[in-house]
């Protein structure tokens, strides 16, 4: 029975691992796409204030400009709603964990719900994350404001 118990703990870790991989992954990849959205936002901004004036010429690239933070944001819902299904199943995987390693006289606290991934932090990062792709958007609607006029 022991050893059925270890097999079965060995299992869920190392899918407990692969979550986490998950995780780490999306990160990465969430870090590299803000990063290109934001440079290549400021190429665009620059290239629309370097003569010092907003043209009707310029309207084309605010378009663009409009076009990314779109993209960004669609790109960071989709990413967050993925991230956060990994981060639930990750929990799960160390709450079955839990049960499996944890002597049965102990009726306390495992002492490892610190180490689960906090939700709240991770929200409000995430929408750290958006506002800046929706900040982009509006600088767009900006500049193309001042183009007509409006």
């Amino acid at each position: 029975m022991e050893e059925n118990k270890k097999v079965n703990a060995d299992f869920y870790f190392k899918l407990y691992q692969g979550q986490l991989t998950q995780i780490r992954h999306y990160e990465t990849q969430r870090s590299t796409i803000v990063t290109t959205i934001i440079g290549i936002s400021g190429a665009i901004i620059g290239l629309i204030t370097y003569d010092s004036k907003i043209l009707k010429s310029d309207l084309y690239l605010a378009s663009f400009l409009i076009f990314i933070g779109v993209f960004g944001t669609g790109f960071l819902f989709q990413h967050s709603r993925r991230l956060k299904k990994h981060i639930e199943i990750t929990n799960k995987y160390r709450q079955v964990l839990d049960r499996l390693i944890t002597v049965p006289e102990s009726t306390d606290k495992t002492g490892n719900e610190e180490f689960e991934i906090e939700h709240n932090q991770w929200i409000s990062m995430r929408r750290w994350w958006i506002g800046i792709s929706i900040a982009i958007i509006l600088i767009g609607c900006i500049i193309i404001g001042q183009i007509f006029n409006l």
